[in-house]
């Protein structure tokens, strides 16, 4: 039976798993390439962590303030979790007093966060039960004046909402019976300059027991530039955990799960790279009755890489095609040739 794709992103990922929920740092950096298996490892890190209070991976946007929506939807889903992890009425009464007394503090800055953000994620998970909390905060916020922080904060962008969310991010963890806090967040090298500054600056200013995870591309020149100044801004805040490709011991365990021969994981290697989003789309193709030489693309990693096929130069994308039909590891005389570089170089 084919097994869920995402699961067999975890094949011979103990290693890096477990690198994530030993780093210690403020934000630790879970970077690699497209269909690597960042998201599903960031997402599993997430629901395995141990006494911790883990929600979900959000995905950023790309927009200007877009660091900071996210990191609110992310706090929302941790009180939420707080709300459905407890059987007992008494704490989700603890969590309505705490939340109202958040808006009546913050005034016009959480009618930005809590309302669009807190109370979605609280209907999510309780239903019914947030209805007279939904309805109490709304006439708190309809009521409240203009003052206070909001006043204080300006836009999204403003480093004073930072000190905020960490504030909040500490309420949160305190109102749990949790150690951590983990707030993960994905694709962070599509975030503006202006974002990825505003997320370094917040690294100094979390407290103890509240880190963050992130996932980001750093193999495009804008993934590349967002590490580098978060690691420059960041300094010893800042850990980074490589995802390598797969290697083939571990494609030949994902091909015996499968009872399919082991002795194709080699020729399983050198077509997908060791990628899991490839290695995935080529077991199940192999498991239905495929030949390995007549497995096509995944669909959805050739919707995303066409848009850069295309911009490409037409040199470029024949000594591209050139590349693809060399045999890999590439011979370096080969490779060489290819790009018209001389030996010395």
């Amino acid at each position: 039976m084919s097994q869920d794709p995402a699961s067999l992103v975890l094949f011979g990922r103990s290693d890096t798993l477990r690198s994530l929920h030993l780093s210690a740092a403020s934000l630790t950096l879970l970077v690699g390439d497209s269909g690597i298996g960042k998201t599903e490892l960031l997402a599993n890190a997430q629901a395995t962590a141990v006494s911790t209070l883990s929600p979900p991976p959000v995905e950023v946007f790309s927009r200007d303030g877009a660091i900071v929506e996210a990191l609110s939807d992310s706090l929302a889903r941790a009180l939420a979790q707080v709300v459905a992890d407890s059987s007992q009425g008494v704490q989700l009464k603890r969590v309505q007093a705490f939340v109202l007394e958040l808006v009546r503090r913050a005034g016009p800055f959480m009618l930005q966060v809590a309302k669009s953000a807190v109370i979605q994620q609280l209907s999510r998970h309780l239903g019914e039960s947030a209805v007279k909390l939904g309805a109490e905060l709304a006439n708190v916020l309809m009521n409240g004046e203009d003052g206070s922080i909001g006043s204080r904060l300006g836009d999204l962008r403003n480093a004073g909402v930072l000190m905020e969310l960490s504030s909040l991010a500490t309420d949160i963890l305190g109102l749990s019976q949790d150690s951590t806090l983990s707030i993960a967040l994905d694709r962070l090298e599509i975030l503006p300059e202006t974002d990825i500054r505003l997320l370094a600056d917040l690294t100094r200013m979390l407290s103890d027991g509240v880190v963050l995870k992130a996932a980001l591309l750093d193999t495009t020149q804008r993934g590349a530039d967002a590490l580098q100044l978060l690691r420059t801004l960041g300094g010893p805040e800042v850990a980074v955990v490589s995802v390598l490709p797969l290697e083939e011991s571990t494609v030949r365990e994902i091909l015996e799960s499968e009872g399919l021969d082991q002795a194709a994981a080699p020729d399983v290697c050198r077509l997908t790279g060791g990628y899991p989003l490839h290695v995935g789309d080529l077991v199940r193709h192999l498991a239905t009755g495929g030949h390995i030489n007549g497995a096509t693309t995944n669909a959805s990693f050739g919707q995303l890489i066409q848009p850069r096929w295309h911009a490409l130069t037409s040199e470029s994308r024949q000594v591209a095609r050139q590349l693809c039909v060399a045999e890999r590891p590439l011979p370096l005389k080969l490779l060489l040739s290819t790009l018209d570089m001389p030996e010395s170089a």
